[in-house]
């Protein structure tokens, strides 16, 4: 993964079509994401459901 201050990288999942209505509420596999600026951080979820701005 590249190493600094300015990335995110990633690498996830979303579907090709819009089943459900616009994200989250569609989906998304998160398989891994890393902050460039902390090797030691990395994560992996699953994002579905409402999004409600409040």
């Amino acid at each position: 993964m590249p190493n600094n201050k300015s990335t995110w990288p990633g690498f996830w999942m979303s579907p090709a079509t819009k089943e459900y209505g616009d994200w989250p509420r569609s989906g998304e596999i998160d398989i891994v994401e890393t902050k460039g600026s902390n090797l030691d951080y990395a994560a992996a979820d699953a994002h579905w459901g409402l999004f409600k701005i409040q």
